[in-house]
């Protein structure tokens, strides 16, 4: 559309009639190789060549030539993806299935953290989409980047909710609680009034 936009803008400012400089442009357009396939559109669509303004050094018969656009627009699709990849600087995902994950959750304040705690196991991975279920049943559907491979919970570190935490080996130890509520001992250091200029004041007249 921009192409045709600039001809229509040109042909009003010259005065010249649109409708056939419009014709002519498009006669132009679809004769030229596709950048893609290689392969001019109108070959495509008649199977012959058809005489346009540009020269033509090939002259032979055409025959069928949508399999060399198929072949020559895969090729550039390709080219253009790892173009894309590189530029991107993406990595291949690891994600397989059986594996352990934590998905992605949205940020609601500063606190939040980037994914959510509960674990989910990968049960699908179809391209860059995985599908991954926790342990109620939960099936969640994102792309590969909204997930974090951890290792495989235990049982007993996972509670009703699915939440993982840490053993606290002070936990396991007998609590001390004071029965007698006895008054706390307090320190029974020796306390010397202060020395100043090599003469020692008595604490009672020292604010």
């Amino acid at each position: 559309m921009r192409p045709l936009g600039k001809v229509l803008k040109t042909v009003t400012l010259e005065g010249r009639p649109w409708k056939q400089e419009l014709n002519r442009f498009l006669l132009q357009y679809r004769t030229t190789p596709h950048c893609s396939t290689g392969v001019p559109p109108s070959e495509l669509l008649f199977n012959r060549v058809i005489k346009g303004k540009l020269p033509v050094t090939n002259s032979k018969k055409i025959v069928n030539r949508h399999k060399e656009a198929r072949d020559n627009e895969k090729t550039r699709q390709e080219r253009n993806r790892e173009y894309a990849n590189q530029r991107r600087n993406t990595r291949k995902s690891d994600l397989q299935v059986g594996d352990y994950v934590l998905v992605g959750q949205e940020k609601k304040n500063k606190l939040t953290a980037n994914f959510n705690h509960k674990p989910y196991k990968v049960i699908k991975k179809t391209g860059s989409e995985i599908l991954a279920q926790s342990k109620d049943g939960h099936i969640v559907k994102r792309n590969v980047s909204h997930f974090k491979r951890i290792n495989k919970p235990r049982e007993e570190d996972i509670d009703d909710d699915g939440f993982d935490y840490e053993e606290n080996s002070q936990d396991n130890q007998p609590s001390i609680s004071n029965e007698n509520n006895e008054v706390p001992r307090r320190s029974s250091r020796i306390r010397r009034p202060p020395n100043r200029y090599g003469h020692e004041y008595p604490s009672n007249l020292i604010n």
